[in-house]
């Protein structure tokens, strides 16, 4: 359960009062860290400085992915196949979709069990990266992420699709780079 986690992960940063915490998170792992904030918000633990969600809408515009771990497998690979990120000689390889699709179930289980209901709004400044090309997340969509904050809110737009974090790797990380030594020399 993706309320669990956020929970277990918050009760571990409270630990780090002193240190300021920067989530990173694409797709799954950015509703995630939003469901992470938000319980270091409740449980009075330390602020988050800066997230940056990635390849994902906020969760009140989440849709449609929640149920695809009920899928039969021809189906949730045809699912997984359109987010793009994994090859087709993957994709159709038995042995090894037979590894990958119990742990990708798990994920998409997770996602469905994030909470979709608008909750208090962020303090924390908000960037949002995506991919001009992801139909999941659209760049317009990736905008609705600035209603979640009442701080700064900007998005960076990347060439590719869903998973423009591996063709653009480079450009990513060294935005996240930029954008975390601002926030740091309090320029955010």
């Amino acid at each position: 359960n993706a309320s669990i986690a956020a929970e277990q992960i918050s009760r571990e940063l409270i630990q780090l009062t002193d240190q300021p915490i920067v989530f990173f998170g694409h797709s799954l792992g950015a509703q995630l860290a939003f469901e992470t904030a938000q319980k270091l918000n409740q449980l009075q633990g330390p602020n988050v400085a800066l997230l940056v969600m990635s390849g994902s809408k906020p969760p009140s515009e989440r849709e449609g992915k929640k149920n695809w771990h009920l899928l039969p497998d021809n189906q949730f690979i045809e699912a997984i196949s359109k987010l793009g990120g994994t090859t087709s000689e993957v994709l159709l390889n038995k042995e090894l979709m037979d590894l990958f699709i119990p742990q990708l179930r798990a994920d998409f289980a997770l996602l469905a069990s994030l909470n979709t209901t608008k909750r208090p709004t962020l303090s924390c400044p908000i960037f949002a990266f995506g991919g001009q090309d992801d139909p999941f997340a659209t760049p317009k969509e990736l905008q609705d992420w600035s209603q979640e904050t009442t701080g700064s809110f900007d998005s960076v737009i990347f060439p590719g699709k869903h998973f423009f974090i591996q063709e653009s790797k480079k450009d990513v990380i060294s935005m996240l780079n930029f954008i975390i030594s601002n926030m740091l020399a309090n320029k955010l």
